[in-house]
């Protein structure tokens, strides 16, 4: 991966992490924790910002950073983790949101320092859910990040479907 293509890696996860902050503006505790489908199916904005966190938290890891939520906070947002409901054991908010903007300056931070060779790292293909052609770090980055931008426009959505007002105009 070139230093114009890290660059530009840097700039898309910071363009996502700055959409969801905005999407979640505005939103009230009591609202994250609703879920937009018609029988109560479907995830709730708090359960998508904490996954989100969890998989910035893997991401971050991998790169030799510190996790933002604990691991109690982390198994609530896990891929197949029981819905949040109100009066559960939900992070609040305001956490999360905080989680998004740390954990996007110290993956940001971390991308800087990366090079061909970092990259090129092999990461066992059983890790990712769609094996890719080479399983190294690049394609973890490149999974993770599709990843969250697959949230960030679930977020949008589910945004809209409680009556808030879309933010990217």
């Amino acid at each position: 991966m070139t230093a114009l293509a890290i660059e530009t890696l840097r700039d898309t996860w910071r363009a996502c992490g700055q959409t969801i902050r905005l999407h979640l503006r505005g939103v009230s505790e009591e609202d994250a924790l609703r879920s937009p489908g018609d029988a109560g199916t479907g995830n709730c904005l708090n359960w998508l910002v904490g996954h989100i966190l969890v998989a910035r938290d893997g991401l971050g890891s991998m790169l030799g950073r510190d996790t933002f939520l604990t691991k109690e906070e982390g198994q609530r947002y896990g891929r197949g983790s029981v819905a949040l409901v109100a009066g559960g054991e939900a992070t609040p908010m305001r956490r999360l949101v905080t989680g998004i903007k740390e954990t996007g300056a110290g993956l940001d931070e971390a991308f800087a320092g990366l090079d061909a060779e970092v990259l090129a790292q092999p990461i066992p293909a059983e890790r990712f859910p769609f094996p890719p052609t080479r399983p190294d770090l690049a394609s973890m980055i490149q999974f993770l990040h599709f990843h969250e931008s697959y949230h960030a426009g679930q977020i949008a959505l589910v945004r809209r479907s409680l009556g808030y007002e879309g933010v990217i105009k």
